[in-house]
């Protein structure tokens, strides 16, 4: 890392540091200018509480795995390295922004959109689970956006972040930090989820892009939070009727409390489309 000229900020003697684009609890995105490539990325900087020497050797290794989940639909590391003290790596740049901001402008999906997001997602998904990689923060926010099709971001790295920080519970066991997209079971903080806990965060993914709503409406995000825990949400189709029956069924099985009356695979959601 140095500075560049007219103070440009440059991480591994090739990406340029740009403006922030975006800001999480875990992560600052900024747009990024590839010196090599000569094209636009997106750099995401980490946050600065995690305990460097063991957190940045598991990361580097969650990188490398990162490198074997090739797939048209799953967003590449193109880079990955250490600024200032705070860990980074580098995706391709999306111009048209995420699945989060275009809900945010435009409103809930077509039918058509709908199902081709949930064809390609549970084709990334299928792949990431054949290498044992659950992804654990499926939503809006890291899905990208180009054109009519999407690709899933940062398949790897939310395992890293909740294991390198403490976890956050309120006194009622309900964990706190981003809950909106959350399984039961994790929500709980319980041991040992599976690929299964993707699927229901895609559920809710699915279901806000068809009905418009969250399929657990509340007034807080705890309040969400707790419904998940003991009910499952109304039919898709009791906000939109024209959303056909097959596609209502997929998305309401992945909603389901139980682990084990979701779909057993996401390959086997992929085919139920």
């Amino acid at each position: 890392m140095h500075e560049g000229s007219a103070g440009v900020t440059v991480l591994g003697d090739r990406y340029e540091l740009g403006e922030e684009i975006a800001v999480g609890g875990a992560a600052v995105v900024h747009r990024g200018h590839d010196r090599v490539l000569g094209r636009a990325v997106a750099i995401k900087l980490l946050a600065a509480t995690l305990e460097l020497g063991r957190d940045h050797d598991r990361f580097e290794r969650e990188i490398a795995i990162l490198g074997q989940l090739q797939h048209p639909h799953i967003v590449p590391v193109l880079g990955s390295g250490l600024h200032d003290g705070t860990l980074y790596y580098v995706m391709p740049f999306a111009p048209d922004g995420t699945l989060a901001d275009r809900l945010k402008s435009e409103g809930p999906l077509s039918i058509e959109a709908v199902r081709t997001l949930a064809t390609e997602m549970t084709s990334a998904l299928a792949r990431a689970h054949g290498f044992g990689v659950i992804h654990r923060d499926v939503k809006p926010s890291n899905v990208l956006v180009s054109g009519d099709h999407y690709w899933l971001a940062d398949f790897g790295i939310v395992r890293f972040l909740q294991d390198a920080e403490s976890s956050r519970f309120t006194p009622s066991g309900i964990m706190l930090g981003s809950p909106r997209y959350m399984s039961p079971e994790q929500l709980v903080g319980r041991a040992g989820v599976d690929y299964r806990t993707d699927l229901y965060s895609l559920g809710l993914v699915l279901y806000e892009c068809l009905a418009g709503v969250a399929a657990f409406p509340a007034r807080t995000a705890e309040a969400s939070a707790r419904l998940r825990l003991v009910s499952d949400p109304i039919t898709v189709r009791a906000h939109r009727p024209d959303v056909d029956a097959a596609l209502e069924g997929v998305v309401m099985r992945a909603l389901r409390g139980d682990v084990e009356q979701r779909w057993t695979s996401a390959a086997e959601m992929a085919a139920a489309l």
